[in-house]
């Protein structure tokens, strides 16, 4: 309709919004090629209408969308040079050293590029900054649920890191200031969230009884606020946490039930033949309880379903972590099978 009214060749706001709309929907469905071509779209209009040289808000929110698409790519270099342009125009438009929302914004964002990337240090430094701000803009003591993200992203670090005191800490501040934004015996998914991050701490401490009751509340309450009934990707999440206690636990037949509803609930979201990283992972957590299980045959189909997926994704030619997970995975299996010639062809890949 945009470009009924204004033209189909005309630069129009309008128009770029709409190419920036459809780019993120295109990236909540794992197709980052179209994502990427939307948000490039979008951007090339907007300098188009303000100038290529121009800083204007809508220029940089179209380098962070395409800097978090680059980021879904594992393509980390592009992701930080895209999010710190985007931060470099939010200070050239509200100051440098200004406190806005949206530099604290760039700041989180570099930040998580830093964490995918394993420079912890670089992480936290971002993350403090972007929660330093956040509180500057807020107020110190104030309740909101951009500072309760700051929290969850500096305990995401330390999670990573292997802190995992530091990380039970943030994700609890987390966890409360959420129930402070929403109320303590709300349903949001800002809660049930919090509720899942601690309750994949509990699971690297070891404390499994800890781990299934928060994962549980975690689905609890996002069934409630999605419907019991509802496919959704965080139902989706809650299922595969859970799964994840089952395997720690060493129930790997209740493992593979909720894995295995995790997967058929992110299939009729994306699609059957869909290709998306959720269902590649998937794969990938089936073909490890089979392994477990000692179905050498089962594991081997799935990790390759997973390899295949991945490469599909990203390319057949890419280095990505998770292709190189992938053949590390089917390495394993034909070590266990004795086939030492595969085994050694597989993680030899992984290796390169």
């Amino acid at each position: 309709m945009c470009k009924a009214l204004y033209g189909a060749e005309t630069k129009h706001t309008s128009i770029a919004t709409s190419y920036n709309n459809i780019g993120s929907v295109y990236k909540s469905l794992g197709d980052y090629g179209q994502a990427l071509e939307y948000h490039t779209k979008s951007l090339d209009m907007h300098k188009a209408i303000y100038g290529a040289e121009a800083n204007h808000t809508d220029i940089a929110t179209s380098y962070s969308n395409i800097g978090s698409v680059y980021k879904s790519l594992g393509d980390y270099g592009q992701a930080l040079e895209y999010h710190t342009k985007s931060l470099d125009m939010c200070k050239a438009l509200y100051g440098a050293e200004t406190n806005h929302t949206s530099i604290a914004t760039s700041y989180s964002n570099i930040g998580s590029v830093y964490k995918s990337l394993g420079d912890y240090g670089q992480a936290l430094e971002y993350h403090t900054e972007s929660l330093d701000m956040h509180k500057a803009v807020y107020g110190a003591e104030a309740n909101h649920t951009d500072i309760a993200t700051s929290y969850s992203n500096i305990g995401l670090v330390y999670n990573s890191l292997g802190d995992y005191g530091q990380a039970l800490e943030y994700y609890t501040k987390s966890l409360d200031m959420h129930k402070a934004v929403y109320g303590a015996e709300a349903n949001h998914t800002g809660i049930a969230t919090s509720y899942s991050a601690i309750g994949s701490v509990y699971n690297s401490l070891g404390d499994y009884e800890q781990a299934l009751e928060y994962h549980t509340k975690s689905l609890d309450m996002h069934k409630a606020v999605y419907g019991a009934e509802t496919n959704h990707t965080s139902i989706a999440t809650s299922y595969s946490n859970i799964s994840s206690v089952y395997d720690s636990l060493g129930d790997y037949g209740q493992a593979l039930e909720y894995h295995t509803k995790s997967l058929e609930m992110l299939k009729a979201i994306y699609g059957a033949e869909a290709n998306h990283i959720s269902i590649a992972t998937s794969y990938g957590n089936i073909g490890s309880i089979y392994y477990s299980l000692g179905d050498y045959g089962q594991a081997l189909e799935y990790y390759t379903k997973s390899l295949d997926m991945d490469k599909a994704i990203y390319g057949a030619e890419a280095n990505h972590t998770d292709i190189a997970t992938s053949y590390n995975n089917i390495g394993l299996v034909y070590y266990s099978l004795g086939d030492y010639g595969q085994a050694l062809e597989y993680y030899t890949k992984s290796l390169d």
